[in-house]
């Protein structure tokens, strides 16, 4: 984390933090927590309630008629919290989103960008503020909950326990023990159309305000989530559209020590060294591969730490979710270093014909926050008949009777690390003008799996590796590490880490002659400057990575063929994107903008992800590349030197769509409010 972003972030905490009132122990907060999760509805004390409104942001709930009963306390400290009602009857919900683009996110699913629904009936979840409001204008009702009545309340309590991606519980608690910020408010809704909807508004994320539908279709159903977006991005300049970064830890180091066992399960413990941004802090959240079992967790002093996981239901496994809710066992405070000692095990590989598939990513450790970078120590411990390698650098190998163990240093700090394992032979390949390059190939495991394998191909898909390389040198920059190390993996996608690449195996079988292979091998070597280099804030700034990624296979591509070439796959690429999402004359839904990252793919736009972030993000590089040109003498350096100055400002740190934006206009000497307001916060589609 950059000191100009620790301190901005400190600062709002400091000043907007209201800190608990009260001191907990984990016990008293694991109790609280089984209350909250298992809440009871006071069936004896029903209210009538009409003429009644909650209002939020961006949101109001009207209550025009009907009963409200309200969930039994649970003791805050020495304050009975009511927490919870149940309402039944007339009312209805408005919501419109502050923001063009979420309003055009809503019109996506209701073909408005506002809403006033009808509803029957809600479950709600809230800080006392609200239930203050809510007590004033009831009036004791004579008619009681009904059983056919507490079965929808646990059906609308399902809704919001199991089907969002969230440990609704563990946010609930933090909101009431420790406060702070606009009151906490999470309701499920429906009607009499079985239509649910829900809205949560929560101080503690990033992005405040979320609101889902629920979507069904035989063999899938669950709630989908519209709209996310920052209470703090209030205009259409975005120029608050990552909100505030909220997180409490900044993790320093991860010491991880790790054996895989033949049928490839992980046993592993990880030591996870962190300072405290703001305090006090007892409730925290890592994540995890949902295949990967929690065995415990220990705290500086060695002692156990209560947590929490979700149950997810996968046939025939026994997984859980990304999100691992902790209790400290005591609140630690600014300034204080937090030790947290992980036991874990788990599949990270599948195993078929004697060989290892990795499927984790880089997720098979527990992790904290959002692109939190660190340094890593990792040793291995591996069947000594296989290949292993990580990323980083090898500190030591040594054999001992049946088992392979080396261990990595990576430093500087990176986002995430992973590894490979599998019957590889290594190839090393050497050129004067780039860093050596590790290849990991297998002849062996195409032939066993009868796949058409080209000649030589560690050669070919090295050859694409270092010449890539080479371009990517003179356009951006120096690569930053010492080697490049290279696998593959049973998958159809790559995936970058710092100096390590995984590559699926579909491009190791042969080397297309329409130039998919040459692209799809050069994207993931260009994350090494997009995305593991310079990385991105949030998921708004993704494009800088894999749109950037993108293009910069393009100019590969174009340094290794022609311009034609290089010019007919732009044509490809934007014939992909109008003949899919023709923006106003498509018969489906319009596409989502570049800034909406991943949440261009929806029910309504399945596929939309890479259309929009890599395609069409690498198109806005090219139209800029464009205006850049020298007419009289076509020369470039406007455009190289600006990506040059990218790569250097922004290497090992997070960068903005808008720090991006700042850095172009120095180059093109114009305001490009314009350009990116039209190119990447909204959905217009690429012209020149």
């Amino acid at each position: 984390m950059s000191v100009k972003k620790y301190f901005s972030v400190l600062l709002f905490l400091l000043l907007m933090y209201g800190g608990a009132v009260f001191s907990y122990d984990s016990n008293q907060l694991s109790l609280l927590y089984e209350q909250l999760h298992n809440p009871v509805l006071d069936i004896e004390n029903t209210y009538d309630i009409s003429s009644d409104t909650i209002y939020h942001h961006d949101f109001a709930l009207v209550l025009d008629s009907g009963r409200i009963a309200f969930f039994k306390p649970i003791q805050i400290g020495s304050d009975s919290t009511v927490f919870g009602a149940y309402f039944q009857g007339d009312g209805k919900f408005l919501f419109e989103p502050s923001v063009q683009m979420e309003r055009d996110q809503l019109n996506r699913f209701f073909h408005s960008d506002s809403l006033n629904k009808k509803i029957t009936e809600a479950v709600l979840f809230f800080a006392p503020q609200i239930y203050d409001s809510l007590k004033k204008r009831r009036t004791l009702s004579k008619q009681k909950i009904s059983e056919k009545e507490l079965k929808k309340v646990k059906k609308l309590h399902h809704r919001i326990n199991e089907d969002t991606d969230f440990l609704y519980t563990f946010e609930l608690l933090r909101n009431l023990t420790s406060p702070f910020g606009k009151p906490y408010l999470m309701l499920c809704m429906n009607n009499q159309s079985d239509d649910e909807y829900m809205y949560m508004f929560n101080s503690y994320l990033r992005e405040e305000v979320r609101f889902w539908k629920y979507f069904w279709e035989p063999g899938s159903s669950f709630m989908e989530q519209i709209n996310s977006y920052s209470q703090y991005n209030k205009d259409e300049s975005y120029i608050n559209i990552n909100g505030r970064n909220k997180e409490q830890l900044d993790v320093l180091h991860y010491n991880i020590n790790a054996a895989i066992n033949r049928n490839g399960v992980l046993k592993s413990k990880a030591l996870v060294q962190a300072n405290v941004l703001s305090g006090p802090v007892q409730l925290v959240e890592f994540n995890i591969l949902p295949s990967i079992t929690i065995d415990s967790i220990q705290d500086n002093s060695g002692r156990a730490v209560f947590f929490k996981r979700k149950k997810l239901d996968v046939t025939f496994k026994k997984w859980e979710s990304n999100e691992i809710g902790l209790f400290l066992n005591e609140e630690v405070f600014y300034k204080d270093t937090l030790e947290l000692t992980f036991y874990f095990h788990g599949e990270i590989a599948d195993k078929n014909l004697g060989e290892y598939f990795v499927f984790a990513g880089a997720n098979w450790y527990p992790s904290y926050g959002y692109n939190d970078r660190a340094t890593f120590d990792l040793t291995f411990k591996t069947d000594k008949e296989y290949t292993f390698t990580s990323c980083g650098y090898l500190q030591s190998k040594k054999i001992k009777a049946d088992t392979l163990i080396t261990s990595w240093s990576v430093k500087p700090e990176a986002v995430n690390v992973s590894f490979n394992i599998g019957h590889f032979k290594k190839f090393l390949f050497e050129d004067k003008d780039i860093v050596p390059t590790e290849i990991y190939f297998s002849k062996e495991l195409h032939a066993g799996f009868g796949g058409r394998t080209g000649k030589d191909m560690e050669k070919q898909v090295a050859e694409d590796i270092m010449n890539s390389m080479k371009v990517f040198n003179y356009y951006f920059g120096k690569y930053p590490f010492p080697k490049m190390s290279v696998g593959e993996i049973l998958a159809s996608h790559g995936e970058a880490f710092p100096g390590f690449i995984h590559l699926g195996f579909t491009t190791w079988m042969y080397t297309d002659t329409w130039g998919y292979d040459r692209l799809f091998r050069a994207h993931e070597v260009a994350h090494q400057w997009w995305g593991v280099g310079v990385g991105y804030e949030t998921y708004h700034d993704q494009w800088l990575s894999e749109g950037f990624a993108e293009y910069s296979a393009l100019l590969y591509y174009q340094a290794l063929t022609d311009n034609k070439k290089f010019l007919n796959k732009l044509k490809e690429s934007r014939n992909n994107i109008f003949s899919v999402r023709k923006y106003l004359f498509s018969s489906g839904e319009e596409s989502g903008p570049i800034a909406m990252g991943y949440r261009t793919s929806g029910t309504k736009t399945g596929g939309d992800y890479s259309l929009i972030i890599y395609d069409k993000g690498a198109f806005v590089l090219h139209m800029l590349r464009n205006m850049m040109i020298d007419l009289k003498t076509m020369n470039e350096d406007n455009f190289l030197n600006m990506m040059r100055e990218f790569y250097s400002t922004f290497r090992g740190k997070d960068a903005t769509t808008q720090d991006f934006r700042r850095l172009a206009e120095k180059y093109v000497g114009i305001s490009l409010d314009w350009f990116f307001d039209q190119w990447v916060y909204h959905n217009y589609l690429p012209e020149y």
